[in-house]
């Protein structure tokens, strides 16, 4: 997958800026926690200012500064004086600043500078993809907290956004096949093209299915399940023509099936809607309404690890928005306090409480952040 090899180059530029670590000098006592498990008494809902064209970093903050397994674990990391990159403890210092110093707004100023040393592209104050500033993010965080917990074999513990996918190519001429498994710390989830939507009865209700006519299709409020997003996911693809797979068995390139399934799921499910495409000819986005639960979305059909036994289920905690076009977009976000449960809306520095959670399901929908049930119900950090 793209993801999982862009994560895995970031990894080079993360270990020379550990080998050039310098400690911050900046006091933990400046923000003055109440106590050390500072989530039972988190209530400050603080927005973050624009810099200029930022808006993609405000939203991709704002999911996952409410993640509370994460945002605890980073501040007890700081609080122990534990070995961090520059990146971690900008983003954790912003986390405290934003918890502690009761302001209304914080600048994620030092956060853009770390993050740019890391990948360039992010030092210009043109607007960005909030997702693949979350995946960098996201993947320093990781290795400092949880080095190990990529490994298919790790921790459950550890493994606090980490999942793992097993990959099947099986060669459609000698019948073998070749299982590998990659790690994920996010997945994106491609979505079907309405044009290919229509509408059948079958077992009494009706479901939306693929390859239809497509003078229909504006005839119907088009829209998709998640469970549709999946099935095109783990759907088996034909290696073919251009595309075909080296065999060791018949020792050419021949043609083959490749089949993704997950075998280990994270505390922290972060999902990425698919809605830009890029080619050589223009770029588009993809405005297709994707009806995402905001309790109980269950990946258990998906899951085929026969040892696998923890939860499968989640619950909705944040969603980054994208309303417009590619050329002049603009990005906000939806979270859910983890003390209070309460949801609000995030515009840059404006901070407003969601009046109904039927403006969290949105058709702009483009990065979801889901948390196992069990880490709610038994409210562990």
């Amino acid at each position: 997958m793209s993801t999982l090899k862009k994560l895995q180059t970031t990894g080079n530029a993360i270990n020379q800026i550990k080998a050039d670590y310098t400690p911050s000098r900046r006091s933990l006592t400046e923000f003055s926690p109440p106590d050390r498990n500072f989530c039972r008494s988190h209530t400050n809902v603080c927005g973050l200012r624009n810099l200029g064209r930022t808006c993609y970093i405000n939203s991709a903050l704002q999911c996952i500064t409410n993640i509370k397994p994460l945002t605890s674990l980073l501040i007890t990391s700081r609080q122990n004086n534990q070995m961090l990159t520059p990146v971690s403890i900008a983003y954790t210092d912003l986390i405290l600043e934003m918890l502690y110093m009761n302001v209304t707004s914080a600048s994620p100023v030092a956060l853009k500078e770390k993050i740019s040393e890391l990948c360039s592209r992010f030092a210009s104050f043109h607007q960005q993809d909030s997702y693949e500033f979350l995946n960098i993010l996201i993947d320093v965080l990781c290795q400092d907290l949880c080095p190990n917990s990529a490994h298919v074999d790790s921790s459950a513990d550890s493994a606090i956004v980490h999942g793992n996918i097993k990959s099947l190519i099986k060669c459609l001429e000698c019948k073998k096949d070749l299982s590998s498994y990659e790690f994920f710390t996010s997945l994106p989830l491609p979505i079907p093209t309405s044009s290919s939507v229509r509408y059948k009865k079958e077992n009494g209700m009706l479901t939306w299915l693929r390859y239809i006519f497509p003078a229909l299709t504006h005839h119907v409020d088009v829209s998709l399940t998640m469970k549709e997003c999946f099935d095109l996911l783990t759907k088996p693809e034909t290696l073919s023509e251009y595309g075909q797979w080296y065999c060791n068995e018949c020792g050419r390139l021949t043609n083959a099936e490749k089949k993704l399934n997950l075998w280990t799921l994270p505390k922290i499910l972060i999902l990425q809607l698919k809605r830009f495409t890029y080619d050589l000819s223009n770029n588009n986005k993809i405005n297709t309404f994707v009806d995402y639960p905001l309790e109980n979305l269950d990946l258990s059909d998906y899951v085929i690890n026969p040892d696998y036994d923890r939860t499968t289920r989640y619950n909705l905690v944040a969603v980054s928005v994208h309303s417009g076009s590619l050329s002049g977009g603009h990005y906000t976000a939806f979270a859910q306090n983890f003390d209070t449960k309460r949801w609000y809306h995030f515009n840059d520095e404006n901070v407003r409480d969601v009046s109904s959670k039927n403006e969290i399901i949105t058709a702009d929908a483009c990065i979801l952040v889901y948390i196992q049930q069990a880490l709610l119900s038994s409210e562990v950090d």
